[in-house]
C-alpha cells in the first residue's frame, strides 16, 4: 500500500506558486502637485467667470428696454382692421420680447370667428409679427330673422342687417349666434347649386336665396321670384338645371308664367302657375306640368 500512495504522489503536477507583483512608490514633488491644483483652479475660475457673463447677459436681455416689445406687425387681414387685431395683443407692447406671451396672444385672435388661422413670432430685438388667413363669406344664413355671414365651413362670422350681394341660405337650427357653425354640407350644397346659375345665358336669373329641407331636397329662389325645387342628388343637378331653362323658354314663348318648377321628380317637370314677384312674366296659362 506504500508502494501505491508514493507513485500517486509522483504523478502528482507541481505548480509553483506566483510571485505578487508590487509596484513601486512614487514620490511626487511638491512643484508638481502645486501645479495640478493650479491648473484645476484656473479651469475652475474660467467655468464660473463664464457662467457669470452668461449670468449678466442673460439678466441684460431680460430687463434691458432694448429687448422690449414696441412694433406689432400685422398682415394677412382685408375685413378684420388692423386696429382691432392690435387691440387683442396689446397686451404683448412694452414686454420683454423674450418672455411675452406669444401663445396667449395667438389664443386671444383665435377667438374671434373672422380668422381661420393665426402666427405669432419673435422678431428680435423689438418687433412681433401677427400673420392672419381669414375666412371668407360664401353666402348668407338666415335663421329666425337674423342674417349671419357664413364661411364655406359654416361658421357664422358676424349678423348682419341684410343679404348685400350674398347667397341667401335658410337652415333650420333654432338659435345661433356669431362663432357658432352650422351643417357644412348644406352651405357646400346651396353654394353648388346657385353657382350652376352663373351659366344661365337665356334669362341671366341667378338664384339669390336657397332653402334646405331636410336631407332630401333643395329649394331655391331666383331673382325674378321663381322657385326651384331639387332633389339632393347633385350628380343630376347638371342635367334638372337644362331641364329647368328648356321648360322656362318653351313657356316663356308661350306667354305662360309660374311660381315654382318642381324638378325633383324622375322625367317630369310639375309647375304651379302664377308671376314671380318682379312681375316678369304674364299671369295667367299653363296646366301646371310640362316635360
Amino acid at each position: 500500500m506504500a508502494t501505491v500512495a508514493r507513485k500517486r504522489r509522483s504523478l502528482e503536477v507541481f505548480r509553483p506558486t506566483r510571485l505578487e507583483r508590487t509596484r513601486p512608490a512614487v514620490t511626487v514633488k511638491p512643484a508638481v502637485k502645486f501645479k495640478r491644483l493650479a491648473k484645476i483652479a484656473l479651469r475652475c475660475t474660467e467655468l464660473a467667470g463664464g457662467l457669470l457673463v452668461l449670468g449678466i447677459l442673460f439678466y441684460i436681455a431680460l430687463t434691458h428696454p432694448y429687448f422690449q416689445v414696441k412694433k406689432l406687425d400685422i398682415t394677412g387681414n382685408s375685413h378684420l382692421k388692423t386696429s382691432r387685431i392690435e387691440s387683442a395683443v396689446g397686451f404683448l407692447l412694452y414686454r420683454n420680447i423674450f418672455t411675452c406671451d406669444i401663445d396667449g396672444a395667438a389664443a386671444a385672435l383665435m377667438r374671434n370667428p373672422w380668422i381661420k388661422s393665426v402666427a405669432v413670432k419673435l422678431v428680435v430685438p423689438d418687433s412681433v409679427r401677427v400673420v392672419i388667413r381669414e375666412r371668407k363669406p360664401v353666402a348668407v344664413v338666415e335663421s329666425k330673422g337674423r342674417l349671419f355671414l357664413v364661411d364655406n365651413n359654416g361658421y357664422l362670422l358676424e349678423q348682419v342687417n341684410s343679404r348685400e350681394s350674398y347667397l341667401k341660405v335658410s337652415v333650420s337650427e333654432e338659435k345661433m349666434e356669431t362663432g357658432d357653425q352650422v351643417e357644412r354640407t348644406g352651405i357646400e350644397k346651396a353654394v353648388k347649386f346657385a353657382s350652376l346659375f352663373a351659366n344661365d345665358k337665356l334669362f341671366s336669373d341667378p338664384v339669390v336665396s336657397v332653402h334646405l329641407v331636410g336631407s332630401e331636397r333643395i329649394v331655391a329662389e331666383t331673382a325674378d321670384g321663381i322657385r326651384i325645387v331639387l332633389g339632393l342628388e347633385e350628380k343630376v343637378w347638371k342635367t334638372k338645371f337644362l331641364e329647368y331653362l328648356t321648360v322656362r323658354k318653351i313657356l316663356s314663348e308661350r306667354g305662360n308664367s309660374f311660381m315654382t318648377i318642381d324638378l325633383s321628380f324622375n322625367g317630369q317637370a310639375v309647375m304651379t302657375p302664377g308671376t314671380g314677384h318682379n312681375g316678369i312674366f304674364k299671369e295667367g296659362g299653363g296646366n301646371g306640368q310640362a316635360g
